[in-house]
């Protein structure tokens, strides 16, 4: 992407100043961001983080116990997991040009600002039906609700990644 074709666009007054902006990945669970961003960070030799491992980094930290996204979502419930996300997007350094992000993290409007702020946010799609093979293979995550079926959950979350991001690929 040519970032001179987005100086005219009114987010992007950065790039005219030559300041950077990360790649901010955000998607469906299981849809690559994480392997995505490692794969940039790697072929271009930068740094990148993954706000769910930092989240469990943290989380570890603080209560001297190793847990997933999913468990710890479990532990601490909806309204403070996402209280955690959106500290651990906050702190963020913006000189780590490329961010992966958990499936949620664009679900609260918060979330959405502190990442906008710090770069580009792009999609990641993915078909439903690939979707639907990674849950079944992978498991579903324990944040996701059951009183959704994965149908709706999908395409909720779809419009909604669809609306905050910059670019989709």
């Amino acid at each position: 992407m040519d970032p001179k074709k987005l100086k005219s666009h009114d987010r992007y007054p950065l790039f005219a100043d030559s300041a950077q902006m990360s790649i901010v990945l955000i998607g469906h669970p299981r849809c690559g961001k994480s392997y995505f961003a490692e794969r940039f960070a790697s072929s271009w030799k930068i740094p990148w983080v993954d706000t769910d491992r930092l989240l469990e980094e943290e989380y570890s930290i603080e209560t001297g116990q190793r847990a997933s996204c999913s468990e710890i979502f479990q532990k601490i419930g909806k309204i403070a997991f996402r209280e955690r996300e959106g500290g651990v997007i906050e702190r963020i350094s913006p000189s780590i040009p490329v961010i992966a992000t958990g499936g949620g993290a664009v679900l609260e409007k918060k979330n959405v600002a502190l990442l906008q702020k710090k770069g580009l946010l792009v999609f990641l799609v993915l078909p439903e039906e690939v979707w639907k093979e990674r849950i079944s293979f992978w498991g579903f995550p324990q944040s996701f609700s059951s009183q959704y079926s994965l149908e709706a959950l999908y395409r909720e979350r779809n419009q909604i990644y669809e609306t905050v991001a910059d670019v989709k690929i």
